[in-house]
């Protein structure tokens, strides 16, 4: 079980190239204790540390694990952040997010890293 949260953009246009927030609004965090279980509506993911001491970013649950398994796992996949977030009022989210981080945070917006590339298309930044 885990706690819908919204999806937060820019009113310009997406950059997520096809990522989950390209066609959702709200999605379930599934390691945020609560009572909404994942559904085509509100899409599965997953609060996690980032690479620096207090970074923390959302990612999209692996599908392939939760298939298999019916667990809820991070991603292995490579994610890079298409300048949305996410956020709930909940407190039981910055709960979460201060048990992640190791240091009491009072709100928060939490970068949602849901944009993949294709070789090709990372390419095109050389």
């Amino acid at each position: 079980m885990g706690l819908h949260a919204n999806i937060y953009r820019s009113h310009y246009s997406d950059a997520s190239n096809g990522g989950i927030s390209s066609e959702h609004e709200q999605v379930t965090v599934v390691n945020c204790d609560g009572p909404f279980e994942p559904c085509d509506k509100y899409p599965p993911v997953m609060l996690v540390k980032g690479h620096h001491e207090f970074s923390i970013k959302i990612v999209p649950v692996d599908q392939k694990h939760l298939e298999n398994t019916g667990e809820f796992i991070p991603t292995k996949s490579w994610y890079m952040f298409g300048g949305t977030f996410v956020s709930t009022s909940d407190s039981r989210f910055g709960d979460k997010v201060s048990e992640i981080i190791g240091q009491r945070v009072y709100s928060q917006c939490v970068p949602f890293h849901d944009r993949t590339e294709t070789a090709e298309q990372s390419r095109w930044y050389d």
